[in-house]
């Protein structure tokens, strides 16, 4: 199993207590008050109906447990193609609000995900993107994007959701980005995954 990951089924808050060096984590230490955080959530055709709807759920209760004084988010959401629903603030129940009442649909657009993130004015301070991916990309190597993005400093954090997800790829864009792999079993633990990932790692909830 790579370094960094958990057994799916496991608790995902395994694999987010440290296995990191010394160095990382007080880097993590001192950038704490000045995150900013992309949600790059798939919002393909398997995501259409009750999936969508659970990922709402994950997302506002995230935006509510969310910390103002710690980070700053933003969101894209991908189909096909990616869409950016809002820019960095500290209003995370904007953020929330911003995503749309249904899944967009079609296929599978990580590259273009990525690569609109890389594409945005990103504010000063510690950068990560959490992907959350149900599926296989459709729409090309998405490696490239997630390269461009490492070299902007920002940290790219993958989530597998449920069986269809590519774990090699997601596991290869948290390698190209510095972050961690999570596999997620469904849809439904994306709100433990979430917290996961922001209380161990990034210490970004209160």
């Amino acid at each position: 199993m790579a370094k960094g990951a958990v057994a799916r089924g496991g608790d995902p808050l395994a694999a987010l207590t440290p296995a990191m060096n010394a160095g990382v984590l007080a880097g993590l230490t001192a950038s704490r008050s000045t995150e900013a955080l992309l949600l790059v959530l798939d919002g393909s055709g398997s995501m259409v109906g009750a999936p969508w709807a659970e990922l709402r759920e994950a997302v506002e209760e995230l935006a509510r447990r969310s910390s103002r004084a710690r980070c700053c988010m933003g969101l894209v959401v991908f189909g096909g193609t990616a869409d950016l629903c809002a820019s960095f603030t500290d209003d995370f129940e904007l953020v929330a609000a911003t995503l749309p009442a249904g899944a967009p649909g079609g296929g599978t657009g990580v590259r273009e995900a990525l690569t609109l993130a890389g594409s945005l004015p990103w504010p000063a301070g510690a950068r990560r993107v959490v992907l959350m991916s149900d599926g296989m990309p459709t729409t090309g190597d998405p490696i490239p994007a997630a390269a461009h993005l490492a070299g902007l400093g920002v940290v790219i954090d993958t989530v597998a959701c449920g069986m269809g997800a590519d774990e090699e790829v997601l596991r290869a864009l948290a390698e190209t980005g510095h972050g961690r792999f999570v596999p997620c079993n469904r849809v439904g633990d994306l709100t433990r995954v979430f917290a996961a990932l922001e209380t161990r790692v990034r210490g970004l909830l209160p």
